[in-house]
């Protein structure tokens, strides 16, 4: 919880040292804000036309007391543990994609459904082919409530079967939030 900045009157000392404290809180909480950093550990198919919710099974960071991701449980959604503004990131990588149309989108409390709680946002773009990698992100500003949850979710359009995977690693598809200001 976002620590009281103190307030005291001029002259005021025998309370000084309780209030650096306090101020000293704030301080800290603000150049450590809640975030996490959760990302795909297994590189896994896609199935065309299929939206599906992206595993998250290893973390970067998660330095909440009530730990907002698990990596077994529910491990595709990752928790705002304090109401505010966060800044919402994710990234996809994905094989050779050549004329394929990739999407993503990132789902507040949507319970594993591509369909449920409220969308963030939605991108769509071709795929980049010639062998190369698709990859894709984005960032958003938006407001959750303690106890909301993101979940990232694919989907890949061939009209066929696609020799599509998703790439694992910190570096390659990650859903991560941080906390920015009350709102």
């Amino acid at each position: 919880t976002l620590p009281t900045v103190p307030t005291f009157s001029a002259g005021e000392t025998s309370a000084l040292t309780g209030h650096l404290t306090q101020v000293s809180d704030v301080l800290n909480y603000l150049f450590e804000p809640p975030r996490v950093y959760a990302y795909h550990t297994a590189g896994s198919a896609l199935t065309d036309g299929a939206w599906t919710p992206v595993s998250l099974g290893g973390e970067l960071y998660d330095p909440y007391t009530v730990a907002g991701h698990d990596t077994a449980t529910n491990n595709s959604r990752v928790h705002a543990r304090e109401t505010g503004l966060y800044a919402i990131a994710c990234q996809i990588r994905t094989s050779d994609l050549a004329a394929t149309i990739c999407q993503f989108q990132v789902r507040k409390n949507a319970a594993g459904s591509d369909t449920g709680g409220s969308r963030v946002f939605l991108q769509s773009q071709t795929g980049a082919g010639g062998g190369e990698v698709t990859e894709l992100g984005r960032s958003v500003d938006f407001p959750l409530t303690s106890g909301d949850y993101v979940e990232l979710f694919i989907r890949v359009n061939t009209g066929g079967s696609p020799d599509a995977s998703l790439g694992a690693g910190a570096d390659a598809t990650f859903l991560s939030i941080r906390w920015c200001t009350k709102t």
